[in-house]
């Protein structure tokens, strides 16, 4: 599984850019 990808999802919706 690839973790950044969980990041950028979670950061995403938590209204994170980057």
């Amino acid at each position: 599984t690839t973790a950044f990808l969980v990041v950028v999802v979670v950061g995403g919706f938590c209204g994170g850019s980057v």
